[in-house]
């Protein structure tokens, strides 16, 4: 998560926050996240390659003849890869947040909130939904399944990426 910015060198076992990166990026590996988004990005890019040499190539020497049904079936089929992906992502990061509660306990939210200052030199930061949008676009606002321990705590639709980009943007 964060240790490599400069602010832990990961070494200090006894500092909550190394406690809860550690743990985190455990729950991570132990649910094989990086091979799921992996693996979604080699989707979308053997989706996209051959779409856009299609679309690009074909069109140009006049080889194929493009529709506009079709480049918007391509256009929808990335935009539901990406969404899908995104999505995918933030399950995850919830999870591996559940992943933490359980591991570090109940002091793992209060860790959280002490490194999103330590980061981002903030000291007025009392909560996670006040870190800032591109956290906040992967990861959901609350972090809700970091207090609780709750995989599904974090996901109702109130904790979209663009609730986040519109209160980020009024806290401006």
């Amino acid at each position: 998560m964060f240790i490599g910015l400069g602010q832990s060198d990961g070494s200090d076992e006894s500092d909550p926050v190394v406690r809860i990166v550690k743990a985190h990026e455990l729950g991570h590996a132990k649910e094989h996240h990086p091979l799921f988004i992996e693996l979604a990005g080699i989707a979308m890019l053997s989706v996209f390659g051959p779409s856009a040499w299609f679309i690009g190539y074909g069109y140009d020497t006049h080889v194929v003849s493009i529709s506009t049904a079709l480049i918007f079936k391509v256009v929808l089929v990335l935009l539901s890869m990406l969404i899908s992906t995104l999505l995918f992502s933030r399950v995850a990061e919830s999870r591996a947040n559940a992943f933490t509660f359980r591991t570090v306990g109940e002091g793992a939210y209060d860790a959280l909130v002490d490194e999103i200052r330590r980061v981002y030199g903030r000291k007025d930061v009392q909560s996670a939904e006040e870190a800032p949008f591109i956290s906040k676009f992967t990861h959901t606002s609350s972090r809700e399944a970091m207090k609780t321990g709750d995989p599904l705590s974090s996901l109702g639709r109130w904790e979209s990426p663009w609730h986040s980009l519109s209160w980020h943007l009024q806290s401006q």
